[in-house]
């Protein structure tokens, strides 16, 4: 095989993901707003970031078919940060179904993916999702579905999104070969509804369990939205080697 035969992604002969941007069609996405303690959200939080204040956390719960990728089910439990004076989102507990986007968030950006599975209940005006890894209940999101909201509730989609990106030696010994705090950003997002209402998470996610896992200590509310989003390309904000 020459060089320039070699994919973009492994295996080279039967490449796991094609190169991004990738296309986010039909989602829909579950979230709850929360405060944590704040010695768990600066656990979490890696230097040289910042918690934005107020020890804010968001979790999320989408549903969402991805050109080139598939249909993909994700949780992800995110905090506000600041980064050289500018606000963005943490990924600091990150779930999927889906094999190809498991990879590619991966070694692409650093996203901490780890495979779970999703269930999906639908009540009258509640929507509630489970996230479920070896058959322990991670996260549980539950929105009563109250009044329309606004495209403000998905401010935070627009802002860079930050993940901590390490790739070990294959030296024994030998340091990391790549740790990166890597930074990107939801491109052309169409917000098509968003609702508000009344929210309730169960949080319990190990080795150490919910006190010191981001679990909640008041909840600030929640919402349910159908938008379309691109995922593209990114930027190495530093290097720690």
């Amino acid at each position: 095989m020459k060089i320039s035969d070699i994919p973009y992604s492994m295996p080279a002969m039967w490449p796991s993901y094609p190169e991004p941007p990738y296309l986010y069609r039909g989602g829909t996405v579950l979230v709850c707003i929360y405060r944590a303690k704040a010695f768990a959200v600066n656990r979490v939080v890696p230097e040289p970031l910042k918690p934005a204040g107020g020890n804010l956390v968001y979790a999320w719960i989408n549903d969402f078919n991805v050109v080139g990728l598939g249909h993909c089910n994700e949780a992800v439990i995110s905090v506000p940060v600041e980064f050289q004076g500018r606000v963005g989102n943490y990924i600091a507990y990150h779930f999927l179904d889906n094999e190809s986007a498991m990879a590619g968030g991966r070694e692409i950006w650093g996203f901490p993916r780890k495979e779970a599975h999703f269930t999906t209940l639908r009540e009258a005006d509640a929507i509630t999702r489970s996230v479920v890894r070896r058959e322990e209940e991670m996260l549980r999101i539950s929105v009563q579905m109250a009044r329309t909201g606004t495209e403000d509730a998905l401010s935070g989609l627009v802002k860079p999104i930050y993940s901590l990106k390490v790739i070990p030696s294959v030296r024994k010994g030998a340091p990391p070969e790549v740790k990166q705090l890597t930074a990107t950003s939801f491109q052309n997002v169409v917000i098509h509804s968003v609702i508000e209402g009344r929210a309730t998470i169960n949080f319990d996610i190990p080795p150490r369990g919910p006190r010191y896992s981001l679990a909640p200590r008041e909840i600030i509310g929640g919402f349910y939205c159908v938008l379309d989003f691109e995922l593209a390309h990114g930027d190495i904000v530093h290097d720690y080697l």
